[in-house]
């Protein structure tokens, strides 16, 4: 299959597993669209509800989470500009790092008293020494330039350089991601799934274009447990947990995770399942959900592909929240 022009990708990926490398195969193309589709295809009063029947899910929810941020690279606008700063009310919590450092700090943005206008005061909450904390720094347009500023907590300095490759994967793809995107708070999606299983499928895979060098598929990901707190673009939460906030886009990876259908109370849903995980309770789902369905063909079908690889079954539903 062919990825549709709206997605922009102007080179085709390779996947290398240790000496191996191979054209990113079909399946996998159209698992990365999935993703990039229902992150995009974001509604005012209603949700997109996905199902894909495949015949192996195996890493099918790490390239539909790449297809996500994709998408939400390049829905992203603005981030956290200068003057969205300096508009921060009194109280809110920062993080910031010095570009081309791994010093990193957190702070809360005080009154404005006695400090010139053109300046934003921080008083340090954590800081790389002890003697920071509680000291008050003035940030100046030039100064927050020279920062990376986030309203999440930075990842520490490892991530942080997966996140940096990631970027050089989008460039590498001939994408114009702002490199404010990947520092900007908030998950583009979020992924139900065994950890483990995912973490192991992951291991030693590599991605990348003809004439770069290819990034860790985890890398790309720039992915987290919720037990981390610090910022992520790919959230993942464990089958046996209700997810505690919503995303724009949630992947069910298989028909454990399928039972938390019904805690998912925001975004857009995409579930993944191998052909014996398809019971009757979700053959049922989905006749309930064709009923209710408000698809406009219009709206839907110009970013779909005209094939898909064999084997795999799509059904997609826009209903109403609630539903």
């Amino acid at each position: 299959m062919e990825f549709p022009e709206s997605m922009a990708l102007c080179h085709p990926f390779f996947i290398r597993d240790g000496d191996v490398e191979i054209p990113l195969p079909e399946w996998a193309k159209a698992e990365i669209w999935l993703g990039w589709w229902c992150r995009r295809l974001q509604l005012e009063r209603d949700r997109l509800v996905v199902t894909a029947v495949l015949p192996d899910r195996n890493l099918a929810a790490a390239f539909a989470g790449l297809g996500c941020l994709l998408a939400g690279a390049q829905l992203f606008q603005s981030g956290l500009t200068w003057d969205i700063f300096r508009a921060l009310p009194k109280g809110t919590e920062i993080f910031w790092r010095e570009r081309g450092s791994q010093k990193r700090y957190e702070g809360s943005i005080l009154e404005q008293n006695g400090w010139p206008a053109d300046t934003v005061p921080v008083q340090i909450i954590k800081g790389r020494r002890r003697s920071d904390v509680g000291s008050t720094f003035g940030f100046s347009r030039n100064w927050f330039n020279d920062c990376i500023f986030s309203e999440e907590r930075l990842p520490a300095e490892n991530r942080s350089k997966a996140m940096d490759s990631a970027l050089g994967l989008h460039r590498s793809l001939g994408l114009e991601t702002n490199p404010k995107w990947i520092w900007t708070a908030g998950a583009e999606g979020r992924i139900l799934t065994s950890q483990s299983r995912f973490h192991e499928a992951l291991m030693g895979l590599r991605i990348g274009v003809q004439g770069s060098d290819p990034v860790l598929l985890g890398d790309a990901l720039c992915m987290a447990s919720d037990n981390d707190k610090t910022l992520a673009k790919l959230r993942l939460t464990s089958v046996s947990h209700v997810p505690e906030q919503g995303a724009p886009v949630t992947i069910l990876d298989g028909g454990r995770a399928f039972d938390r259908i019904r805690q998912i109370e925001s975004g857009n849903i995409l579930m993944l399942l191998e052909r014996t995980e398809y019971t009757a309770e979700i053959h049922n789902l989905l006749l309930d959900l064709r009923n209710v369905d408000k698809t406009s063909p219009s709206d839907i079908l110009p970013d779909v592909p005209s094939r898909f690889p064999p084997g795999m079954e799509l059904a997609a539903f826009v209903v109403p929240w609630g539903q």
